[in-house]
């Protein structure tokens, strides 16, 4: 199948897919926008790639901005309780930054990851000496057998 920019979906909703969603999004910089900077909370959010592509998604598969409404959810405990709406059925899905655990897997279902960061964290490694290098891999390797007998 293609997947690239030229593809189209069918734009066409299932029958089985509820005729309005409720959809419930979370603050993330850069994903969606539910705190202004002075602390305001937004009821909907404002702006952000998870908004973009909520609603690409969502008129792909048939959806009108009128067919769904979509809601920053406040609420305490932070991506854990907003998955518990979900759970509890307060909420037909939730489109927001999320790490997916078993433990929220038994819960809900996820789509596959929307985006991946691969963050990293890269440091510049200390100088050794060739000689302190060599003593340092033998270390290393031979740390498991130990000096006891």
């Amino acid at each position: 199948a293609d997947c690239g920019v030229g593809s189209r979906w069918a734009e066409l909703r299932d029958k089985s897919f509820p005729p309005k969603l409720k959809i419930l999004t979370k603050h993330c910089p850069g994903f969606s926008t539910c705190i202004g900077e002075d602390g305001t909370r937004f009821t909907s959010p404002r702006n952000g790639y998870s908004i973009d592509h909520l609603e690409k998604v969502l008129s792909q598969v048939g959806y009108s901005s009128s067919d769904y409404s979509l809601t920053c959810f406040h609420g305490d405990g932070g991506p854990d309780a907003l998955i518990l709406e979900v759970s509890r059925e307060l909420a037909d899905l939730a489109h927001a930054c999320f790490t997916i655990s078993s433990d929220r897997q038994r819960l809900v279902t996820f789509s596959s990851p929307v985006m991946s960061t691969s963050l990293g964290i890269l440091m510049l490694r200390p100088e050794y000496s060739l000689e302190q290098s060599i003593i340092r891999t033998l270390l290393i390797v031979f740390k498991p057998f130990g000096t006891q007998t």
